[in-house]
């Protein structure tokens, strides 16, 4: 019954960085990161140059905030998805957080009422909103180039949901790839939207409706040589590339093929 604060705090948190992508080119970039901290003509940063990186919740409203962003071009975005109504149940963190909706509403199916009834109001917030128009045509006419990177047996964002997303914004795997998702394509050019998926033989997912043991998928994918040498070449030229040198692209369980660790 106290559900609905979340949402509109969602919002003003996109307001908010929206925001702070115009201090950052304005006021913070002509007298914040300069050389002596006054000085316009001295400043340390290229205020046309605006882009996102957003990590599991970053990677998910993450995709929201970069289709709302009139600066934001190029996003990428890391562990995300759509749907919180799918995504919580196969979270290994949603035990935690169903103590407190359980210990309320008891009944199994008042809580699976209740969690979809929630995602009407998640929809107006998280990327189910925008996914289907951000890579094409764009939000408000704003069409975003968006870089995601899932890893397989993700134990806290689960693949279900990030396929899902990918297949709502029409975007490719990134091959050689350790599998295609149904209904998605694939390609082995550079591309301006894209997916690359990860593999750190923590796989296959469970069956059921829940999370993959405590397995630290979720945190491994940014720490890689060939993250950081894709997100710079994808910055800088608007290409995605695969570089992970294994047969099936970034299987980071063959030697050396995911590039040094961080």
């Amino acid at each position: 019954n106290k559900g609905y604060g979340i949402f509109d705090v969602l919002v003003q948190g996109m307001m908010n960085h929206l925001a702070l992508s115009q201090i950052a080119r304005g006021p913070m970039a002509t007298r914040l990161f300069t050389q002596d901290g006054t000085s316009a003509t001295a400043t340390l940063v290229d205020s046309s140059k605006v882009y996102y990186y957003g990590i599991s919740q970053g990677g998910i409203m993450g995709t929201t905030v970069c289709a709302i962003d009139p600066l934001i071009k190029r996003c990428v975005v890391q562990v995300g998805a759509i749907n919180y109504s799918i995504l919580l149940e196969r979270s290994r963190d949603w035990p935690q957080y169903r103590t407190t909706l359980t210990g309320a509403y008891p009944n199994n199916f008042d809580t699976a009422l209740l969690v979809s009834l929630m995602q009407q109001e998640w929809d107006r917030t998280e990327p189910t909103a925008v996914a289907d128009v951000i890579t094409d045509g764009g939000f408000g006419g704003e069409e975003k180039q968006v870089f995601m990177q899932i890893a397989i047996a993700d134990d806290e964002v689960s693949n279900l949901g990030s396929e899902y997303q990918a297949r709502t914004m029409n975007i490719p795997v990134i091959t050689p790839s350790p599998y295609v998702p149904y209904g998605v394509d694939s390609t082995n050019q550079p591309v301006g939207s894209g997916l690359i998926i990860y593999d750190f033989g923590k796989g296959p997912l469970p069956a059921g409706n829940e999370a993959p043991p405590d397995n630290d998928v979720h945190s491994s994918i940014r720490n890689k040589g060939a993250t950081t040498t894709m997100m710079k070449r994808f910055y800088e030229t608007g290409e995605i590339v695969q570089v992970c040198t294994a047969e099936k692209g970034c299987d980071c369980t063959a030697a050396d093929a995911c590039g040094q660790m961080f």
